[in-house]
């Protein structure tokens, strides 16, 4: 038997369990099963449970045909849709008879290892590849039936993959910027290092061209060098085509494909990087772009003072307890600010109002039922508005505990932030 995505009865069990907000969270979910023996297969069929890729490969070889690699986890929530949805029609499991398709967890066993060597670092990736384990093309994140079967279709007829971009590259003796272009983002994907030597090597060529094509090339290589993980590199191409190519149309984009390499590094540095494109910006997309990268840069920077503040206060009670409000309001350093909390308490005696900002702090950080008790004390202790204030929370809590409870509340597998296999 091999494995399939038939909706059996523990099939819908597990999609059941699918989570469709909008966050990624740490929770964790069955993976997706195997049908019963005697299931009719109505949609892609897998093969059985984890078979050793060198054998998927020998199969692939053996029958003449291109191997499909399902890229998953077991918390992805897209994995999940995409299986219901696109994998369990009787019309794309027709179409997918012409590979040898396998399920690889990216977390477990050998999966592990190659994920890294074909870059799925988002899920789910889904690469095609020949019988020799070479990358054909790939899709990233959840599609729906109608996108999926046009994109297998244009792999299958060789259309824009990444052999074909290659031998159009290689057939202008590797001078061509538009399909040194073409290639290098279409290989970045797959291999973000190669990609980068692509476009470094067309860098020369570009030299004889008009300014906007040299500033495109610098973006691309700018984009490419980010995904690959060399971020310094990326920031000094980036800083290079806003300085050297303000004027053109790439240059806008800088913030858009390259920004977020920016908003980790020193706050003067970003924030004189994101001034400059802001100046240049005119598409609506890209000028707020900018600026929800410069409100990451400060962000990152009330963060890391919370924390030299929460530090600071030493033993200092209420010093301690006004960091730890800060953090809760703003929703970071939760960790950090709950230790605080607790050691102004001990550091106060017990003070209502300090066991009220631990209390919110565990409410936040799902310890509810340690953060009843702990509000609780805080009521016993205070009186006037503020015991009225605390007694009012702690029946709004309750309330929600219980309707959690009256809901059979379980957590579920969460889809991820967007359905285009995000990191």
């Amino acid at each position: 038997m091999r494995r399939t995505f038939v909706l059996t009865t523990s099939l819908a069990l597990v999609l059941a369990g699918a989570s469709f907000g909008a966050a990624r969270a740490d929770e964790t979910g069955p993976a997706p099963q195997a049908p019963a023996a005697e299931a009719k297969a109505v949609g892609v069929v897998f093969e059985q449970g984890k078979p050793a890729f060198a054998d998927v490969l020998a199969k692939a070889k053996a029958a003449g045909k291109p191997v499909f690699v399902q890229f998953s986890t077991d918390w992805c929530g897209w994995c999940r849709k995409l299986e219901k949805d696109t994998f369990g029609q009787a019309s794309v499991g027709e179409l997918m008879n012409g590979f040898v398709n396998v399920y690889i967890d990216a977390e477990k066993g050998e999966g592990i290892e190659l994920a890294k060597k074909y870059a799925a670092s988002g899920f789910p990736t889904l690469v095609v590849m020949d019988a020799d384990g070479g990358e054909i093309d790939r899709i990233v994140g959840y599609m729906a039936p109608a996108a999926f079967t046009t994109e297998i279709k244009r792999i299958q007829s060789g259309v824009g993959t990444l052999a074909a971009l290659r031998k159009a590259f290689d057939a202008s003796g590797g001078t061509d910027i538009d399909a040194g272009i073409a290639y290098g983002a279409k290989l970045a994907v797959a291999n973000p290092a190669d990609a980068a030597g692509v476009f470094e090597k067309l860098t020369d060529a570009a030299k004889s061209k008009d300014r906007e094509t040299q500033g495109r090339l610098q973006l691309e290589c700018a984009a490419t060098l980010l995904a690959s993980g060399q971020a310094p590199k990326a920031v000094d191409a980036a800083e290079t085509l806003v300085r050297d190519f303000a004027d053109t149309a790439s240059a806008a984009k800088a913030a858009t494909r390259v920004g977020r390499a920016f908003v980790r590094l020193e706050a003067r540095r970003a924030l004189t990087f994101f001034d400059a494109v802001r100046h240049i910006a005119k598409d609506a997309q890209d000028r707020a772009a900018v600026e929800q990268l410069t409100i990451a840069v400060h962000e990152n920077g009330i963060t890391a003072a919370l924390k030299r503040q929460g530090e600071a206060a030493g033993d200092d009670a209420q010093a301690l307890n006004a960091v730890a409000w800060t953090c809760f309001e703003r929703k970071v350093n939760l960790r950090e600010a709950t230790g605080w909390a607790r050691k102004a308490v001990d550091a106060s005696g017990r003070d209502p109002a300090i066991l009220d900002t631990l209390a919110n702090l565990l409410w936040i950080s799902n310890a509810r039922e340690e953060a009843l008790k702990i509000e609780g004390e805080a009521a016993q202790k205070a009186d006037g508005p503020m015991k009225k204030e605390f007694e009012a929370l702690i029946a709004k809590w309750t309330a929600e505990q219980a309707a959690m409870k009256a809901a059979h509340h379980v957590p579920m597998t969460p889809l991820e932030p967007a359905p285009h296999g995000d990191k």
